[in-house]
């Protein structure tokens, strides 16, 4: 199996449902819908994403899997907002988890390929390819009135379109 196709095997999708309801009276109550990929990293249901994909530690989402027709509840049992990363569990056994590589060995230049589920559903398992166009860098967000820095990341020109977060950036190594 060619390490695309074991990668797009290893994929989810990956959808929830955010309401900013305050209360039954709310008029102001909106429903969002959110939507992202994630990647299987052990055999017993644990995938990796975003965070801001998946949302908080506790909150729920929901998981598609290629070929079945189910759809899975998945716990987000950790999640870090500072870098932006979760990690969900479903209640399924017997899945065929990826291996992580080593992002300190990617240099600027390199292939890369992004996989995803760009939109959900419509367009699901997508491949787009780049170039690493830098490493280290570091971005600013502001949110409110309050900074927070995200470091360390790997900038690409790979097109990633809305649902691709929390899918895979590989190489053709991995």
């Amino acid at each position: 199996m060619t390490h695309l196709k074991m990668y797009q095997k290893a994929l989810f999708g990956i959808s929830k449902i955010t309401t900013n309801d305050t209360g039954i009276f709310s008029i102001n109550s909106v429903k969002t819908l959110s939507l992202g990929s994630g990647i299987i990293v052990s055999k017993n249901g644990y995938i990796l994403t975003n965070e801001h994909v998946s949302g908080e530690k506790y909150s729920k989402c929901y998981i598609t899997i290629e070929g079945d027709s189910k759809e899975y509840s998945g716990t987000v049992m950790w999640s870090d907002t500072d870098i932006d990363l979760s990690i969900i569990k479903i209640d399924k056994l017997g899945l065929t988890p990826i291996n992580l590589g080593d992002s300190d060995n990617i240099r600027v230049g390199n292939k890369v390929y992004a996989i995803g589920n760009p939109i959900g559903v419509d367009f699901e398992r997508t491949i787009t390819s780049g170039i690493i166009s830098a490493v280290d860098r570091t971005i600013k967000l502001k949110e409110n009135e309050d900074y927070s820095y995200m470091e360390d990341l790997i900038q690409t020109d790979a097109t990633i379109n809305n649902g691709n977060s929390g899918g895979p950036l590989i190489n053709e190594n991995r």
